[in-house]
């Protein structure tokens, strides 16, 4: 694999608060904080806006929350998100507690994340590292994205996703897998946490005990996974016991079901003793945070009430409840929990673990007292560090950049090449059709718009007569071009509109490249496709490698992580 330009930006190693005498002071902050000032801490809550609303405010500084979760819609610029993280540390270190707030976000990489080009350098997805298979790789892709996130003051990234994509018509999961052997995803899984952790920042691996043989959404529903117990040991459970051994500071649980594991088949993992308590924190030994995934997916909001739900979760073992997008459900969950512990149906020692699992993530980041200091001195970023963000701080690391763009190169795969297709040569009369093929609803976003035009325009650059081809269907299909590039972005299955476009493209006799800038799984539809590239991402820098590989720039070397599952269905 070709050696990757050095990481100019990201070189400090930043230590790691280890068990102790210092967790004396977890023990003496636990001791002095009401029930209430507890319960706070075991909620993360979401913003609406960019801006701190009154509610947010109270949130923060008066009932003391835990931790505040990031999304597009709270960000208006890398400043501004600086300045909006700093606010938030410095309500949360006046509050009578004290305490710094853990602001974390999801930023997993390539499609799935909430910090776009125009604020930070783009990650490569899971299944992009996954394709170029190195552990180097994974463990520095982390510790460059987690060193652009500690610079906006962002201490905490939901992420790595240690899920085993087992099925292929898996709907929420996809390419946020590192792919379908247990035993890659547990190797690159284990490498990404190294690398958040060495960053400084904390890391959560999700979603235990695995969301990747689901063919349901947690979302909108509740899955079922109807694997026994050893089955479970051999695929799923496998990236999550590496995890805890790398030192993972958090594992967020899924809403999904395993009778495997849990008797009751309509008791959720969330919600389960015997899958939180039983097996993460006893059989796996996990020392960290059991955070939940968001409480209002219906998986959980269609079967429970709000406040019995977080009670049922914190009483199985879940230390951290995402509580993200209604202040209504925000107040119930933390009124819940003060009634439940005052009334003895959610014990004192539960509780009291609870946070004090909470706090030694925070003290490993400084965001305790007693650690804020010498910690926040060191690491020279927004938030509780009371420091500005510089134009010289930028995130948007020119270094970070072109490695991220090396590491998408890598992860460039020919899936098939029949007809010897690549490189691609056309003659300068020929004209180049471009066929997007996506769900109606996919192509209206501002991501795919903005990568549409990034794909036409890497096209154009390198053949002059291009052009997108716009509703053609049928025998229609074939005059328009003289060869066609079907680009195939969906997070899900082809429906069969999309599957007929894609026959009649290669029906039409000409040269035809099929490239996958999402799913790869989707070429199992299209058999008599004789060329297939996989870039498993939209964002730009996986465009211009997948435009490069196919034109000769550049050597594609990725290996599909998923291809036993592609050819297994």
């Amino acid at each position: 694999m070709k050696r990757m330009e050095p990481d100019r930006l990201a070189h400090r190693h930043i230590p790691i608060t280890q068990p102790g005498a210092s967790y004396a002071a977890v023990d003496r902050i636990t001791a002095s904080l009401s029930v209430e000032q507890k319960a706070a801490q075991l909620l993360m809550v979401g913003l609406p806006s960019g801006e701190i609303d009154p509610d947010t405010e109270t949130m923060v500084r008066n009932l003391g929350v835990g931790g505040v979760i990031l999304y597009r819609r709270n960000v208006r610029g890398a400043r501004e998100l600086a300045a909006l993280t700093s606010q938030l540390q410095d309500m949360a270190c006046r509050s009578k507690a004290g305490i710094g707030l853990f602001v974390a976000i999801d930023q997993e990489g390539g499609t799935a994340v909430q910090l776009w080009e125009s604020e930070v350098a783009t990650p490569p997805g899971a299944m992009a590292i996954g394709a170029a298979g190195s552990e180097e790789l994974a463990h520095r892709v982390a510790h460059a994205s987690g060193t652009d996130l500690r610079a906006l003051g962002i201490n905490m990234n939901l992420a790595p996703v240690l899920d085993v994509n087992s099925d292929v018509l898996n709907p929420v999961i996809g390419v946020r897998s590192f792919g379908a052997d247990p035993h890659l995803v547990a190797r690159l899984g284990a490498a990404a946490i190294r690398g958040f952790r060495d960053a400084g920042i904390l890391c959560c691996g999700k979603h235990f005990p695995g969301h990747g043989d689901t063919r349901d959404d947690s979302h909108l529903d509740l899955p079922v996974v109807p694997h026994d117990r050893r089955r479970l040991e051999r695929v799923d459970l496998v990236p999550f016991k590496h995890a805890v051994a790398a030192g993972a500071d958090a594992i967020m649980t899924a809403h999904v079901a395993f009778p495997g594991i849990e008797p009751d088949a309509t008791v959720p993992a969330t919600l389960s003793h015997v899958a939180v308590s039983g097996l993460l924190k006893g059989e796996l030994r996990f020392p960290g945070v059991a955070m939940s995934d968001l409480m209002s997916m219906k998986a959980i909001a269609d079967r429970y009430d709000t406040g019995e739900a977080a009670v049922r979760a914190v009483a199985a073992g879940i230390d951290l409840l995402l509580a993200a997008d209604d202040r209504d459900l925000q107040r119930t969950t933390l009124g819940a929990l003060v009634s439940a512990a005052r009334a003895g149906s959610l014990s004192s020692a539960r509780l009291d673990d609870a946070v004090r699992r909470v706090l030694r993530a925070k003290l490993r980041v400084g965001l305790l007292p007693a650690s804020r200091g010498a910690l926040s001195r060191h690491l020279g970023v927004a938030g509780a560090y009371r420091e500005p963000l510089e134009p010289a701080q930028s995130p948007r690391s020119v270094a970070h950049e072109q490695f991220f763009a090396n590491v998408f190169r890598s992860a460039i795969t020919v899936v098939r090449d029949r007809r010897k297709l690549l490189p691609f040569r056309l003659s300068d009369e020929c004209l180049l059709g471009i066929v997007f093929i996506a769900h109606e609803n996919e192509l209206q976003g501002e991501r795919w718009q903005r990568a549409r035009e990034k794909l036409l325009q890497a096209f154009s650059r390198r053949h002059g007569r291009c052009t997108e081809v716009r509703e053609a269907t049928g025998s229609d299909m074939g005059t328009r071009a003289d060869a066609f590039i079907a680009a195939f972005c969906t997070r899900k299955d082809l429906n069969p509109g999309e599957v007929e476009m894609a026959r009649s493209l290669t029906c039409s006799g000409k040269p035809v490249i099929g490239l996958g800038l999402f799913n790869p799984f989707i070429i199992r539809h299209i058999p008599e496709m004789d060329c297939f590239v996989a870039a498993y991402d939209y964002c730009t820098p996986a465009i211009e490698a997948a435009v490069e590989a196919i034109f000769g720039e550049s050597e594609p070397k990725g290996t599909l992580p998923v291809e036993t599952a592609v050819e297994r269905r």
